[in-house]
């Protein structure tokens, strides 16, 4: 949750995520139906100076559809 709350709501003094340490190769994908199409932690890492983030939306899954669903591995993990 401390991830959630440095991301969503910005909010450093619970939990800071050093952005320009983000170095690695990132695939960021949000369900449709969960985060959707907000990107705001692929941007921050990106504006950390990761050029190698990636951005996907999965449509019509839920939250917890990309670990869960029945169709996950071939419809979110694939893209890993």
């Amino acid at each position: 949750m401390r991830d959630l709350a440095a991301l969503w709501a910005g909010d450093d003094a619970t939990y800071a995520i050093v952005w320009d340490r983000i170095g690695a190769e990132v695939v960021w994908i949000n369900t449709e139906l969960g985060r959707g199409g907000h990107p705001r932690g692929a941007e921050l890492i990106r504006a950390g100076g990761n050029e190698r983030v990636s951005f996907a939306v999965v449509s019509g899954y839920g939250h917890g559809d990309g670990g869960w669903a029945a169709t996950a591995a071939a419809d979110v993990r694939s893209r890993f």
